[in-house]
């Protein structure tokens, strides 16, 4: 019934509860997971820290788009692993 089963997750408690309840799904019906994190700078720039201030760098953007990325990767890895240990591609 299940073939393929989407899982948009962002690092709550309640993306790791969706997970789980893939993962359940998935054992049922021998179904595959695909995960997906979506990050957007726009959310993530803090912009009260620039308020008072001309300009922001390119160093900080830089900055804060590898700090985006690498809390991505977290993310995902983590429900990666999750999906992993119960056995499902």
């Amino acid at each position: 019934m299940f073939e393929k089963i989407l899982v948009p997750i962002d690092g709550s408690q309640h993306a790791e509860y969706a997970v789980q309840t893939a993962v359940t799904i998935a054992e049922k019906f021998r179904s595959r997971i695909t995960l997906l994190h979506v990050s957007a700078l726009a959310t993530s720039l803090p912009l009260d820290k620039y308020s008072q201030t001309s300009a922001i760098t390119q160093e900080d953007i830089v900055n804060l788009i590898a700090s985006t990325r690498e809390a991505s990767f977290t993310i995902l890895e983590q429900a990666q692993q999750q999906v992993e240990r119960a056995g499902i591609s």
